[in-house]
């Protein structure tokens, strides 16, 4: 048939033979874990995430765990949907299926009593992709589909117009510190704040003091890792390559992403002006930014000033908070806090490089955005802004169910004689069981305040 070559060589477990090589990795992501229970069910699995940060690779790790359950390795049909030899007569999606019944089940999936393992990578490149999931979904097809993409704006658009109710999304992140950690130091023993406890003081000081018994004799030596993860970033093959991560980063995700992914997905002329919002965005990241005074620098409307942070968003390059108000609903669409994606990303599309990290305001916000950014994926089913009033102003502010958790970030020295007046305003207001303060090195667990050194906090979040 017509693909059938090209099948066959991205199936090499039909023959006996393994993953490919370059994608055998032993270190496993956060979210292989969170994949793995979805097997048992029908829903089509969507995961989306930047460019390069491993989404192929968990692909194939979750097709090694099919492989080790002696699982019939037939069963399992891979296929990189954006390779250029694919013929396409029909569609990519229905051209494999048919191929598959035909050639490999010999019967009609729709009356197969086994599961069918279908991994379809980078899918937002096939025409129509939603509406021939939702077929096969819909008839019935023994078909357990996983789909990756790199951009989410396609992906949330066919979600919700084709494939409502049908589709789980995951996100998955750039590295974090903790997984960077865990890959070179294989240490694991570090228990975390589990999302259903972060509003508990008592689950804090507890796993805090437990921490703290087991790194307090190597702070140096997670500082050195802190270091090597600000350099590099959240590019799992900038740990096993030597490649300069400056250069990588800006070519093989930034200039991609705003030269042609957003402009195939969103039809965008321009890419040039899109280029200028993320530079303005980087340059200043974690400030609170007026979309209007944005419009008026660089000479553009305001519709489009919000469309473009929209698409930049939904393409993972930055992350947009609002202002917490009573009830968790933001009054400041039009002035949001927004923070670059990856600290790596920030240096890449600011060209500041190493400058990052000399300037104490341009390093503070950056911690802060390490902060937000690894709340915002780590706890995904809560909702974070940041706060102020017309005397100060709160970093973050964590909010679910009604329980809130005020979180400073002060990256400085002797940080415990500050006074925090903005939270304990925030804290009788909104009658708040403790704040949170990220320090530099200081650690100290108090009744109301409970202050930890920045690089301890990203190991047990």
């Amino acid at each position: 048939m017509i693909n059938q070559k090209l099948y066959e060589q991205y199936n090499p477990w039909w023959q006996g033979q393994g993953i490919p090589a370059d994608f055998q990795f032993a270190t496993k992501r956060k979210l292989f874990d969170q994949l793995v229970p979805e097997f048992k069910n029908k829903k089509i699995i969507s995961i989306v995430g930047l460019r390069r940060v491993g989404k192929s690779v968990l692909i194939y790790q979750l097709i090694e765990h099919v492989l080790a359950q002696k699982i019939n390795p037939q069963r399992i049909f891979y296929l990189k949907t954006d390779d250029p030899l694919l013929e396409i007569q029909k569609n990519i999606i229905s051209d494999a299926v048919d191929f598959y019944e035909d050639a490999i089940a010999q019967k009609d999936l729709s009356k197969s009593s086994h599961t069918v393992f279908f991994f379809l990578d980078e899918v937002q490149k096939v025409e129509k992709w939603g509406e021939y999931l939702k077929r096969y979904y819909d008839l019935g097809y023994n078909i357990k589909f996983f789909i990756t993409g790199s951009s989410s704006i396609q992906m949330i658009k066919t979600s919700k117009e084709s494939l409502a109710g049908r589709n789980k999304e995951y996100i998955l992140p750039p590295l974090s510190f903790k997984e960077a950690v865990n890959w070179q130091k294989k240490d694991k023993k570090i228990k975390a704040i589990s999302q259903d406890k972060i509003f508990s003081h008592q689950v804090w000081s507890s796993i805090l003091k437990q921490a703290n018994q087991q790194l307090k004799l190597k702070t140096r030596e997670f500082g050195f890792l802190l270091n090597k993860y600000l350099s590099k970033g959240g590019f799992p093959e900038l740990y096993f390559n030597k490649e300069d991560p400056y250069n990588y980063i800006k070519n093989q995700i930034v200039d991609r992403v705003i030269k042609r992914d957003i402009p195939e997905v969103t039809g965008i002329k321009n890419s040039t002006l899109l280029q200028q919002v993320l530079i303005l965005i980087a340059k200043e990241s974690g400030n609170i930014f007026s979309l209007r005074e944005i419009s008026r620098k660089l000479g553009i409307n305001f519709e489009t000033v919000a469309s473009y942070l929209f698409y930049l968003e939904e393409s993972f390059l930055i992350n947009i908070f609002r202002k917490y108000s009573r009830g968790g609903y933001s009054q400041a669409k039009t002035r949001p806090k927004i923070h670059i994606s990856d600290v790596g990303i920030l240096s890449a599309a600011s060209g500041l490089r190493e400058e990052v990290w000399r300037n104490p305001g341009i390093a503070g916000r950056t911690i802060e955005g390490i902060v937000a950014n690894n709340l915002k994926f780590n706890f995904s089913d809560t909702n974070l802004f940041f706060w102020r009033d017309k005397q100060g102003e709160i970093d973050l502010v964590l909010e679910r169910g009604g329980k809130k958790l005020p979180i400073e970030v002060k990256y400085q020295k002797n940080v415990l004689k500050n006074r925090f007046t903005s939270l304990e305003r925030f804290r009788e207001k909104y009658n708040t069981e403790f704040s949170l303060i990220i320090t530099k090195e200081d650690l100290k667990i108090g009744k109301d305040k409970i202050f930890i050194p920045f690089w301890m906090f990203l190991l047990v979040i």
